[in-house]
């Protein structure tokens, strides 16, 4: 994904992501809009949701990453990550 997001820890941004429906199973024309606060900031390509006719979701993850290799990447504080009102539908 191409930009910066800068979060402030004073608000709590809206962060959504989606995409066209339904899938076909094997095609990597989809894409996902990623947004900002309802702004785009993401508009990415050539993805494949699924391969099978019927889908099956048994997990969802999410990741967290500061970046770098070391100890000098790591924030000063402890940090804290808040997935509020959190939705997931099909």
């Amino acid at each position: 994904m191409a930009g910066v997001l800068t979060l402030r820890p004073t608000r709590s941004p809206a962060v959504s992501a989606s995409h066209p429906s339904p899938t076909t199973p094997g095609s990597a024309s989809r894409y996902v809009d990623v947004r900002y606060d309802g702004a785009l900031v993401a508009h990415l390509t050539g993805i494949t949701f699924r391969t099978a006719s019927s889908p099956h979701i048994d997990s969802l993850m999410f990741s967290t990453f500061f970046g770098g290799h070391d100890s000098s990447w790591a924030p000063s504080t402890t940090q804290h990550i808040d997935f509020a009102t959190f939705r997931f539908a099909l």
